[in-house]
């Protein structure tokens, strides 16, 4: 991975920006967290049952030119800019993780178009369509392998 944090592209995401909630732990763009509106704070999610948000802010860069060296820090006065997922909405993330649930996929190269993904600590983990976890909030489905700026990416279709 060239770049220090995740990179994420909106392809085509319906959902209105949401920057209201402070960050309560840093957040790369490209991973999901949890709204706790109650508090008004952004959370990592703990299990594939949390209700999610795509995090993809825009890149505050003052001293580098750089997408991938930007992260939403906590606390910060700039709001990560959030989505919700409605189903049929494609992004593009760098940021996978290779564990967190059962049979995760253990490499980029293992990755396969049709992969279903989940987010169970905030960060997408992608494995074959028969093993993702039945009680998951958020799915989403691999369309592309790609690269953003030079990282290993892949292209996501929200299924539910």
């Amino acid at each position: 991975m060239a770049n220090k944090y995740g990179i994420c592209r909106l392809d085509r995401i319906s959902g209105t920006p949401d920057g209201r909630l402070k960050a309560k732990v840093d957040f790369e763009n490209g991973t999901f967290a949890v709204q706790d509106e109650v508090n008004g704070e952004l959370l990592a999610p703990t299990a594939v049952t949390d209700d999610v948000v795509l995090v993809a802010s825009v890149a505050y860069q003052y001293d580098s030119m750089n997408e991938g060296d930007f992260v939403n820090k906590a606390g910060s006065n700039l709001h990560p800019r959030t989505f919700t997922l409605p189903v049929g909405d494609l992004f593009t993330v760098t940021k996978i993780a290779y564990t967190g649930v059962a049979n995760a996929r253990g490499d980029f190269d293992s990755i396969e178009i049709g992969d279903l993904g989940t987010t169970p600590t905030g960060t997408l983990v992608l494995t074959a369509p028969a093993d993702v976890p039945a009680n998951a909030t958020t799915v989403v489905e691999v369309i592309d392998k790609t690269t953003l700026n030079g990282d290993n990416a892949v292209q996501v279709k929200v299924k539910q």
